[in-house]
C-alpha cells in the first residue's frame, strides 16, 4: 500500500497547481495566474528544501542520542537495535530466490528512453516501477522486544538484488526477518494504537504530530528503520540528505526559470 499512496499524493501534488491556475484564470484573468504562480512557485521551493534541510537535521537529531536495548524502551522519543522478527506474517519481496521472508522491501525498475528535443535526442532514465511496502515486526535481543510498525518510515537498506545494463536498471533492498536491525522513532503505550502487540508494552513508529509530513522533519525526530547498525545508519542518511540537497539546488533552479518564463508570457 505504501507505493500506492505515495503515487497518489504524487498525482495530487501535479494537478493541484494546475487546477489552481484554471481557478484563477476564471476568476481574475492573468492578474491571478500570476499571483497563483508565485505562490506556487514559493510553496515549490519550500517543500523541496525543506526536504533536504530535513534530512541533514535528521542525521544531527539520531548522532545525539544513544541507543537502548528492546527491552529498556520508554515512551518517547527512541532508537533501538536488535534483531528484527516477524509480529504478523511477512513479505514476499521480488527476486528474492525463494528467501522471500521479509518486513520490508523497495523494488525499482528503470529503463532508458530517448526523447526528442530542440537540441536533439536526449537521454532519460523512466522510472517504470517504485514499491514499497512494510509489514510491523519485533525487535528483540532475546528478551520480550518491541513492537515497530515501519508505515511511511525512511527506509535504509542495503541492496539484496541488484541488475544493470545500459538500458535497464533494477534493484531491491529488503529487510529479511532475522536480520539485524536498527529503528529510530517515537514509542508509544500499546494501549493506544489498534493491531496487534501480543501484550508488548510499547510500539515504535512515526511521531504523531499536526505539522504536515513534508514539513516534519524540520521540527520532529526522523523514523528510520535500517538493515544495519547505527553508525551506518547516519551515514547512509547524510548521504541521502546531500543527494537531496543536490536535487533541491536543480528543482529550485528549475522553478524560478519557469516562473519567470511563464510570468513574461502572462505579462506580455
Amino acid at each position: 500500500m505504501g507505493g500506492v499512496s505515495k503515487l497518489v499524493r504524487a498525482v495530487v501534488a501535479i494537478a493541484v497547481p494546475f487546477v489552481l491556475l484554471f481557478a484563477a484564470n476564471a476568476v481574475a484573468g492573468r492578474d491571478g495566474m500570476l499571483v497563483v504562480l508565485l505562490f506556487g512557485l514559493v510553496v515549490g521551493i519550500v517543500v523541496f528544501t525543506a526536504a533536504a534541510v530535513g534530512r541533514l537535521l535528521a542525521w544531527f537529531r539520531l548522532r545525539d542520542t544513544e541507543t537502548v536495548a528492546p527491552t529498556g524502551v520508554d515512551a518517547g522519543p527512541v532508537e533501538v537495535e536488535g534483531t528484527a522478527e516477524p509480529l504478523d506474517g511477512t513479505l514476499n519481496a521480488p527476486r528474492t530466490d525463494g528467501d522471500a521472508a521479509s518486513l520490508a522491501y523497495e523494488h525499482v525498475i528503470k529503463e532508458k528512453e530517448y526523447r526528442s528535443g530542440e537540441d536533439g535526442d536526449q537521454q532519460v532514465w523512466d522510472t517504470r516501477k517504485n514499491e514499497t511496502e512494510t509489514a510491523p515486526f519485533v525487535v528483540t535481543d532475546g528478551g520480550d522486544g518491541v513492537v515497530v510498525d515501519p508505515e511511511d518510515a525512511e527506509l535504509l537498506l542495503s541492496e539484496s538484488y541488484e541488475d544493470r545494463t545500459s538500458q535497464r536498471r533494477e534493484y531491491v533492498r529488503r529487510l529479511a526477518a532475522g536480520e539485524e536491525v536498527y529503528v529510530a522513532g517515537e514509542a508509544v503505550s500499546a494501549t493506544a494504537v489498534d493491531g496487534r502487540t501480543d501484550g508488548r508494552a510499547y510500539v515504535v513508529r512515526r511521531p504523531t504530530t499536526w505539522v504536515p509530513p513534508v514539513l516534519q522533519r524540520l521540527y520532529d525526530r526522523p523514523f528510520v528503520v535500517s538493515d544495519a547498525d547505527e553508525d551506518e545508519a547516519e551515514r547512509r542518511l547524510l548521504c541521502s540528505s546531500v543527494k537531496w540537497m543536490g536535487v533541491t539546488l536543480f528543482v529550485d533552479l528549475f522553478f524560478v526559470a519557469a516562473a519567470v518564463g511563464i510570468a513574461s508570457v502572462l505579462i506580455n
